[in-house]
């Protein structure tokens, strides 16, 4: 499975790349601090799955999800805020 990261805390964003690498089942093909810089690269590399924060300066993760329009690969938010859980469904993710 061919994975893109997007966190706008770098620290964050390799503690979860060591993560899936650990597991020896993701290809992590892209990552991203910079979520409009992300948009242009998701619509290049076309992952099979998005591993997206919300909270980010710019745009939200809801915003860049919203860039891409329907060509979107699979969701998983990683997020430390709970408050953001219905909204998150409410996009399929």
């Amino acid at each position: 499975m061919r994975a893109y990261l997007v966190d706008d805390e770098a620290l964050a964003l390799r503690r979860l790349r060591r993560l899936l690498d650990d597991t020896g089942r993701i290809d992590v093909v892209g990552q991203a601090t910079d979520p409009a810089q992300a948009v242009r690269e998701l619509r290049r590399l076309q992952p099979d799955v998005l591993f997206l924060d919300i909270e980010m300066p710019g745009l939200s993760g809801f915003d860049l999800l919203d860039r891409l329009g329907d060509a979107q690969p699979l969701v998983v938010f990683v997020t430390a805020y709970d408050r953001y859980a219905l909204e998150a469904f409410k996009v399929n993710s």
